[in-house]
């Protein structure tokens, strides 16, 4: 069975190995709204020339202590765009 990377770095290297690193990413369920969690993906994709397409959010903030959500209407998304 193969290995699932746990990191962007970790996909980002497994992409390249597969002739795959031209094509757009979607990330998925990453913390509601949240600066710091962009900052990071952004930094890392943009290191290892990876396009980054669509970053989703899941509506759960980080260090909550709650299961499964804690905003029930995510209606906030500024963190995660980005300026052209």
């Amino acid at each position: 069975m193969a290995k699932i990377p746990n990191t962007t770095e970790e996909c980002g290297i497994i992409m390249f190995l597969q002739n795959e690193h031209r094509k757009p990413i979607i990330i998925q369920e990453t913390y509601y709204n949240n600066a710091k969690q962009f900052r990071l993906l952004y930094k890392k994709a943009k290191s290892l020339n990876l396009k980054l397409r669509t970053i989703m959010q899941w509506p759960w903030e980080e260090g909550v202590k709650v299961t499964h959500y804690s905003v029930t209407y995510p209606e906030k998304y500024n963190n995660y765009i980005i300026s052209k």
